[in-house]
Order: C-alpha cells, then structure tokens, then sequence
C-alpha cells in the first residue's frame, strides 16, 4: 500500500493537470485551475513492508519547509510525527500524504479555493492549521482514509480513537503535542498511520468494522467530496446589495455555498465612497442561543406561536421525525433535536455517523431574498390622507409622528425600532435591528415545515440544496380598520406554493395578518410564489396585495395557468383573479408586476406583467368607457373614490397581449422568450401613453444554467398608448418589424483595466425611433411607424454568436437613464456560475445615451475620460462587465455593488434630469408606479 501510494509518483502517473496524464492515463480536459483532488485509500490491513528510498526533494511533515503559497511549516502538532525516541528513522503513508498535499501539482494559476469548516477570524494562523481546514489554494491531493477490522487496533495509551477524525480526546491529545505511534514494517500502530495520512491531507479517516459501516464511511466521503467541489467555484458570493436612502448606509447579503451559510452586512459609506463594516448578523447571531430567539410560526389558533415541538401539530412533527440521511428517509424520533437544531442549537453537531450538519453559522444562505429596510413611514402625508379621508388621531401625519424610527443619537417620545427583514434558506424569515445587527424576529411559513427535516443532514451540503424563504419581502403603508399600519408581504420562490403578511407596525409585537397556500379553496392556480408581490391601494376603496400566480401551478392536466391574483391586504382574501390565454400545451405562469398610476393619485390604475410564454399582459384596475373616460376613471373624491367593483378589473385589449416576445430568428424557427422580471414604465416621448419596457429570460430551472446558443434573449419597450381609461378591443400585437432594432455594435477592448470594477465595454447603437409615419396626418393607431425598439442581447459578429446573456431582475429608469443589470451563465467551475453586464441605455430607444453614464475610471467625476476612443473619436460606453455576479443599488448619483464588483461608482441619469413628483416619499424610484 505504501509503494502503490508512490509508485513511482502521484504528479506523474496519471494526473489529471498535466497535458499528458500517466501512461495510458485518460487525459482530462479542460483543465481547471481551480479542480480539486482526492484519492480514497481503503484498507484491511496495515503496511508491513519498507519502499525504496525516497528521493531528499519528499517534504515531510518532519521537516521544515515553505508550502507554495509562501506559509512557513514549521514542525507543529499533529502533523509532525518524530517517535517517542525523538528520531525519524522511516518515511510513512503519513509523509507521502503531506507531501503530496504541500507540494503545487501544475503550473496553473493557484484558483482552488479553500474549505473552512472551522472559521477563526481572530486568528489567521490557527484557523490555516488547524486540520479541520484546508487552505491550500494549490493544486494537491486530498486523501479520506478506510481502515477495515482495524479499530481494535486503534487503542494506543493516551490516544484513544473515538470515531471522529477531528475530535474526541485522542484528538486533543495529538494537537497538544502527543507523538504519533512508531509507525514500521509489521507494527500494529501502522493503522494509526491512516489517521495520521487523513490529517496531513487535510482528508478524513474512517475505522469500518462491519459491512454497515463502510457504506456509511463511503456515503460520508462521498458526500464530503461533494460538497467541497460543489463550492470549488466561489464560496464565498454576494447575492444582493440594498441601500437605505435616507441614511446613506448599504446592506448587503451573501451566501456560502461550502456549507450553505449566510450573512447580513451594514456598511456605513463616508463622502469619499468608502465602506465600513458597521455590524454583520452572523457575528451578531452568536450572541444568541436557541432558546433565546424570538422565532414565531403559525399556531393552531391561526395567530403567531413560539418555534417550539410543543406548538407543532402532530403531522408537523412527523414531517421532522425523518432522517434524510438513510435510504428511503425512514422516521425516526430526532424530530425535537432537528426543530433544536434550526433554532440554533449546534450541540449536536460533528463529522460522524448520526451526528447532524456542522455550520459555521446558524444563519442560512440568502441568495434570491434582497433586504428591505422598515424604519420612518415614507408616504407624504397631506397625499396619503387625501385618498382615505382622514385627519386627527387616525391621519398618516399622525401614524409618522408616532412611527419615526429610532436612532442610537435620537430621543423620542414613541420611536419606531428600524429593521432590515429579508428571507433566508434555513427556513425564515429575519428582522434585524438595523441600529445594531441583532436578531429580533424570524418567522418560520408553514409551507417550508414540511422540508425542514433536510436542513440538519450531513447529505444537504452540496448539491442537495433546498430553498426555503428565498422571496424578497414587499413592506408599504396601508389603511384598514380605521387606522394606518406597515405590512410585510412576504414570498417563498422555489420554496413553495405560499405567501403571508406580517403586521410590522410595532417590531416588538409583529402579528399574523394571514398566510396562504395552493391548498387553500380557490387558489388552485397559485404556483410557486417567484414573483415579488406589489402592495397597493385600488379603486375597490381597498389596500390589495397585487401578484403574478407564478409557476408550476400544474393547474390543469395540460399546462399550468397564468394569472393575475389580488388579496386584501388585512383578510388574505382573493378579491379577483384574472386568468390569461395562453398556449395550454406549455408551461406558463405570470410573473412580477408594474402597477401603474395614472394620474400620481396614490390609486393603482393598471397593472403589466409576463409570463413565461413571452406575453406581456396590461390589466386594467379600473372601468372603462368606449371614449376617453367620462366621467374620469381616476378622479378622486365622494362618489368615485372605492365605488369600483373588482369584478370589473379586466385583462386588457380583449384579453390579447400587449406584445407577444419571440427572438429574432426567421418566423418559422422563433420560439417564445420568457419573461421573468417586472417591467419598467416610463412615459412615452410624445407624452401619449407609456413605454413598457422589459428584458427577457429564465434562471430557475437547472436547465437554465447551460447556455441556450440558439438564440438570443432581448430587451424590449413597447408603446401603450391607451392610458386614460379607455375601452381596448381586441387587437393583433405589434411583431418585430414594427420595432426599431438597436444592436450591441461592438465589445472593444477594455481601456479602463485601472478600475477592477470594469472587465469589459460594449457599444450600443444609437439609431432613432421614428415614432409616426413621415406621411402621417395625425396621432391615431393608424399614423403609427414604429411601436417600440428592440435590443438583442448579443455582440454583433461576435463567436459564439448567442452567449445566453438574459434580464431576470427588475430595471431602474433614472431620469433619462434606463439602467438594468444582466446576467450570463458562465461554465467555467472556477467562476461563480454567470456573468454580469451593467447597461445604462436612453429609455425612449433602447441605444445608446447622448451622455455619458458611467464614471468609468473611477475619477469621482463622468466627463470625456469615460468616453471609448478609437481613432480619434469618442463615444459613449453603454455597458460595462462586473465582476461576478451581484445586483446594484442607486442613491444620489452613485451606483453601489458588491466590493468584489468595485464597490461603488457614479452615474448619470442625465443632464436635464428631474426627480419624480410623487404621493410616495421615496427617492429614485422608477419613473412611474
């Protein structure tokens, strides 16, 4: 076993970083710069002969050596193994392992990432050495170890081997300084020889003595070796970047993907753009044990009860008394211990058969869920108490006073906490004090209940992931019962079929307004809650949740259905849903949604959304005439005000759609394009009607991950000319000759490599909308030229010619600037799974702007450096390449990102630009609700 080991080397024969492997070796390719190694050595019985010699050039863990990322080794415990008699008289299977791991297997760029199962931030040097960990950034070997029939072996005086490779009081007596056994030809201690070549690998050892046990020591290394690889590519990623615009402070979320973790920062940004860690939750976290978080569900009453086995119903408790670490998932009695586990009790938690999944944080992966931040109420108040007619003590002026959020310098008689919620994968939903980081509440949906017995598997790391909470909460103001409250409205995405709505008035005494689900009567066509809901006020007189079904509804035996659903905000109530047409032979399911007020009355007047067979749909949200409304559909006022029947809500145009999204292939061979993100409106340049503005795209399904090379996904804006409350008959949707057609000219290279922000610049063409016909005689339909723009989401003459690039996030129209972030699945392991591009495009034609966007060079300053120049002429850049994956935030001239993306840079929304006049308090939003 130990010449085989180094027969006659492991870099040689075959490997799979070299170009030409061992002999008869199969070549793997590509090669990876950041492709992990593991051999697994299994064994029943112990070496018990001596090699050939090693050449002097082996490091061995007895002697001193720099490892390739410049670390000193410096003989230290448990990996230095001299006898008892202080001497090193034969190289071991130990040796060659660490040899084997401190030794750079390939010139390639050192892009492995390390796996820190034992974080130590305090401590930099204990946390490279302590076994549990692997650093190593380097090509190497890792080696998980078997010993057959061998634990009787394993019994040596002081060193006891207690089944846990890193753990127990063998263990501990080994990292103090206890030696190894001599390890020799024919010794019994050789087995501790196994132990010893797992920690030097950074691997584990597993003793088996029956044939149980060594299936049970293959699914852990299996299981183990998954869950590294799986996170090769970029642990460590950052899912979203929000900032409170009133504080000028920046919450971004991340996620961990070695052991599906998550984090919760606050930064503080100073007038130079730098950021200071102000408090982050997984640190704040800490300070919290299971019993003593404020973790809510619902109870039997229908209102909220404390997380605990004794509020749970006897078939919740079943859905957790299931091991899914075994075959078949049979239950067992652990149902407590897993509900003690998702509170944060990590007693339990170890490497061995039985034991549950260590974390490094109790706080789970945030990936799709974005914060929001609840603090003063934004509304303006004489706007807001002009719609519901009231003054005094049940005013919004009064509801403010009462609910200005309270800050660590503020005295006030009555201050509101102010929070930060977002959803997690560990099954809640947080609040977070945004003062000080601490947790104080989570809610945990009655849809996740039934797949929280996965969380504490040692099988859930890795590629066995679940989402949970994974929506981003919608928060607003609104008025029933005869005063205002702030209600949170949350979502589950691709964790479930459900949504719920919190009242988040008083953080310290949250109530359950109501929960749903698909099972509920009359909400079979809910599917899964992806879209982010829209709170509203109606001309029903009612505050309204306001959502696309989402998908996988599975409705019919067909197909699934799309539609638009409205809740009332205080009961739960479905008070309309209105089912589109599609094609019943696909998938389907309507996405986010754009409300739109008309006439800035605080009142929704129509609503526009996608679906997945690429139709964008307008609702209308009020009664409609044959004319030009009269009386006004939108007039405020007694009389008009709250006197709509919801059962006069429509789909608009006859039920047809606005547009029918196909890509630009020849008619024969163009299939639909989906839309997954809410649109954005603007109002039209002729000030007649909106621009409906909207990418497409889908990242969900595990197929949307392989680049679809076929086609190309596109931008789109779209004229809805009809806004004031007429009637809108039946009508054929405008096709892609009736858009003008923008294109990505060029991708030069990349003149700003200064700034690590920006890897890459395209050029957007700036061709005009002819908006009317030259021979026109009027503003009718029928004088019409073109109904919008189109922009193909591909380089012109580029190769591959689609590279999969597609919209799935909301945009941001900033005055004359319409920004809007992409993303590219990227297959390369060693990246974080897409790229990212950052358009800032003129809203009214989808090319490029007159001026420049963005603070290329990061001057501080846009002026002519952050132009493109070629040959003597400059022009403006459109897009520019993040770094990684990430969203963007705006506030007061500035863009912010993740730091791995830059961090921060200027923008323009252009030179005559001018805030949004609106009921709503809220700086820079779109430019139309």
């Amino acid at each position: 076993m130990l010449s085989a080991t180094d027969s006659p080397a492991w870099a040689a024969n075959p490997n799979p970083l070299t170009n030409t492997g061992g002999v008869g070796a199969t070549v793997q390719t590509p090669k990876y710069s950041c492709r992990a190694n593991y051999q697994i050595m299994m064994t029943d019985g112990m070496w018990n002969s001596t090699p050939e010699a090693f050449p002097d050039s082996l490091k061995t863990d007895g002697a001193a050596s720099t490892l390739p990322d410049g670390t000193a080794y410096a003989l230290q415990h448990p990996f230095f193994d001299l006898t008892k008699s202080g001497t090193k008289e034969l190289t071991t299977l130990a040796d060659l392992a660490f040899h084997y791991w401190a030794t750079d297997a390939s010139t390639l760029d050192d892009d492995v990432k390390p796996v820190i199962l034992a974080p130590n931030a305090s401590n930099a040097a204990a946390q490279y050495w302590n076994p549990k960990n692997d650093p190593a950034t380097w090509q190497h070997l890792t080696t998980y170890t078997i010993g057959l029939g061998l634990s009787s072996s394993l019994t040596v005086a002081g060193i006891p081997w207690t089944g846990d490779t890193h753990g127990g009081a063998g263990y501990e007596a080994l990292v103090s300084g206890t030696k190894w056994p001599e390890a020799g030809e024919n010794k019994s201690n050789n087995v501790y020889d196994l132990w010893h070549t797992a920690i030097n690998s950074r691997g584990e050892f597993f003793s088996a003595d029956s044939p149980d046990t060594v299936v049970s020591a293959f699914n852990q290394i299996i299981s183990r070796i998954s869950n590294r690889t799986t996170s090769a590519g970029a642990p460590g990623v950052t899912a979203s970047v929000v900032e409170d615009t009133l504080t000028r402070e920046v919450y971004e979320t991340q996620l961990n993907s070695e052991d599906w973790s998550g984090n919760l920062t606050k930064f503080g940004i100073d007038t130079n753009g730098t950021r200071t860690e102000t408090w982050n939750a997984k640190t704040a976290l800490r300070s919290k044990t299971a019993s003593t978080r404020n973790i809510q569900m619902v109870g039997s009453t229908g209102s909220l009860a404390e997380f605990t086995w004794d509020n749970l119903s006897d078939a919740q408790k079943a859905l957790l008394n299931k091991d899914n670490d075994l075959t078949n998932t049979p239950t067992d009695t652990k149902g407590a211990a897993r509900l003690a586990y998702i509170r944060g009790d990590q007693s339990a938690e170890g490497s061995t058969s039985g034991s549950f999944r260590i974390r490094s944080t109790v706080l789970g992966d945030i990936i799709n869920s974005s914060p929001v931040i609840v603090a003063t109420p934004k509304f303006v108040p004489y706007l807001a108490d002009a719609i519901e007619g009231v003054s005094g003590d049940n005013s919004y002026a009064q509801f403010k006073a009462d609910n200005r959020a309270e800050k660590l310098s503020m005295e006030l008689a009555s201050p509101r906490r102010p929070m930060v919620y977002v959803g997690a994968n560990d099954g809640m939903l947080h609040g977070f004090d945004a003062n000080t980081g601490e947790e104080r509440f989570a809610f945990v949906p009655s849809a996740v209940i039934q797949n929280l017995y996965k969380l504490p598997a040692q099988s859930y790391a890795g590629a066995n992931h679940q989402y949970f909470v994974d929506g981003t909460p919608t928060v607003s103001d609104v008025y029933f019962d005869n005063a205002w409250h702030t209600v949170l409205v949350g979502t589950l995405r691709a964790g479930g079929r459900s949504l719920f709505a919190l009242d988040v008035t008083d953080p310290d005494a949250i109530t359950l307004l109501w929960e749903k689900s698909f099972s509920d009567t009359g909400l079979s066509n809910l599917g899964y809650t992806f879209p982010q809901p829209v709170i509203a006020r109606l001309h029903t007189g009612d505050w309204a949740v306001v959502t696309g079904n989402g998908y996988g509804n599975q409705a019919s035996s067909t197909a699934d259905n799309a539609s638009l659903m409205i809740f009332d905000i205080a009961t739960g109530e479905l008070e309309r849903e209105l089912v589109v047409t599609g094609d019943v032979t696909k998938a389907n399911g309507l996405s986010s949604l754009r409300l739109a007020d008309n006439n800035s009355d605080g009142v929704a007047d129509y609503a526009y959304g996608g679906d997945l067979q690429g139709n964008m749909w307008r609702f209308d949200l009020v009664t409609t005439s044959s004319t030009p409304a009269s009386p006004d559909p939108f007039k405020r006022g007694p009389g008009f005000l709250g006197n709509i029947d919801p059962n006069h809500f429509a789909v608009s145009y006859g039920g047809s759609p606005l547009y029918k999204a196909t890509d630009s292939r020849a008619t024969n061979t163009a299939t639909a394009q989906a839309i997954t993100a809410a649109p954005s409106l603007v109002r039209h340049p002729s000030t007649l009607g909106y621009l409906v503005i909207f990418g497409t795209g889908k990242y969900f399904e595990t197929e949307d991950g392989t680049v679809d090379s076929s086609r190309a996904m596109t931008l789109y804006g779209i004229w809805d000319r009809k806004t004031k409350g007429q009637s809108t008959s039946t009508k054929s949707p405008p096709v892609r000759t009736d858009l003008q057609t923008q294109t990505i000219e060029e991708q030069p290279a990349n003149p700003f490599t200064a700034n690590v922000g920006v890897e890459g610049i395209r050029i957007v063409s700036a061709n005009t909308v002819q908006w009317y016909r030259t021979d026109a005689t009027g503003t009718t339909d029928a004088d019409v030229d073109k109904w919008g723009w189109a922009l193909d989401l591909k380089v012109v003459g580029s190769t591959p010619t689609y590279s999969g690039e597609m919209v799935i996030n909301s945009m941001a129209a900033r005055g004359q600037t319409l920004l809007l972030n992409t993303l590219t699945p990227n297959s390369d392991p060693c990246k974080e799974g897409v790229d990212s591009w950052l358009y800032g495009l003129d809203p009214n034609t989808g090319g490029r702007t007159k001026f420049n966007v963005f603070d290329l060079d990061n001057s501080k300053t846009i002026d002519d450096n952050d132009s493109y120049s070629s040959n003597g002429v400059s022009t403006v850049v459109s897009s520019y390449k993040k770094p990684g994956s990430g969203g963007f935030t705006t506030n007061n001239g500035d863009i912010y990102t993740a730091p791995s993306q830059g961090g921060g840079m200027k923008y323009s929304a252009g030179p005559t630009s001018s805030g949004r006049q609106s009921w709503r308090a809220i700086p820079e939003r779109e430019t139309l609700e």
